[in-house]
């Protein structure tokens, strides 16, 4: 068993050995731009962004997934939030709590809903599809 296990060791040692030796080989017989390989290295050792998720602040999310956007006010009177405007709500379920700026809140009352509504700016007119207006909530815990 011993020398199995020897003869296993020598194997392995002698694969990295002939992968070290050619990398060896291509290295020197190969132009190598300095600049771009240390950037490179630098790019891949830096943390990567993509690995954290972040949330817009102006965005309703149900399941971890954006249902609306927020526009305008938001304002507490007594134990109700009132959301002035929520716009895209086209995958909103309504029935179920949403989540905004880490709090969850469940709609008690909707005062207008208006599937494609023209506004005026100033840089001309704006569409806003699926809105909901006087959104009317209560904090779930």
């Amino acid at each position: 068993m011993e020398i199995l296990l020897k003869i296993g060791i020598t194997l392995i040692i002698l694969v990295l050995v002939y992968y070290q030796l050619t990398f060896l080989k291509w290295t020197w017989s190969s132009h190598i731009d300095v600049k771009a390989t240390f950037s490179r290295i630098l790019k891949q050792a830096s943390p990567s962004t993509k690995v954290i998720v972040t949330r817009d602040p102006n965005k309703i999310y149900q399941n971890g997934e954006h249902v609306g956007n927020v526009v305008g006010a938001v304002k507490k009177e007594k134990d109700c939030f009132i959301f002035n405007q929520i716009i895209d709500t086209s995958k909103l379920n309504r029935s179920i709590p949403f989540e905004y700026k880490r709090e969850k809140y469940q709609i008690i009352k909707i005062q207008k809903i208006s599937g494609l509504k023209l506004e005026a700016s100033r840089t001309g007119s704006d569409v806003k599809r699926n809105v909901i207006e006087g959104v009317i909530c209560r904090k779930v815990k």
